[in-house]
């Protein structure tokens, strides 16, 4: 499968004289700094990523919420709602509560809750 290759949006530069380039998607959910997403999905589109010499399928997202539309990226916590008939229009919130260790894994998984609305 090709690279799609995706135009960015270009905004006016800093006092420095760079332009910063930006994605035509909104920003992505920063579970960190704000653990519940709570808001309405108008949108789930799949993009090509590049993993290593590997190019991946990702499912995304949109949300639109009180303070502006975010990204929401499909990880293995995620999968039940990304697998859900009819998600556009559903009402969701998702509640980060933190990592959890799971043997033999190098990295831990993200405890992510999920609660919809329809």
């Amino acid at each position: 499968m090709a690279v799609k290759k995706v135009a960015l949006k270009k905004v006016a530069k800093d006092e420095s004289g760079y332009s910063e380039l930006k994605s035509n998607f909104p920003e992505s959910w920063n579970f960190n700094l704000n653990p519940v997403l709570s808001g309405s999905v108008i949108d789930m589109k799949t993009v090509p990523v590049k993993r290593g010499k590997k190019i991946d399928d990702v499912r995304l997202l949109l949300v639109e919420t009180i303070d502006g539309d975010v990204c929401v990226w499909e990880s293995a916590a995620l999968t039940r709602l990304f697998d859900l008939e009819n998600v556009i229009g559903t009402r969701i919130r998702l509640e980060y509560k933190g990592e959890i260790d799971i043997k033999g894994q190098k990295q831990p998984m993200h405890d992510i809750r999920i609660y919809i609305k329809k």
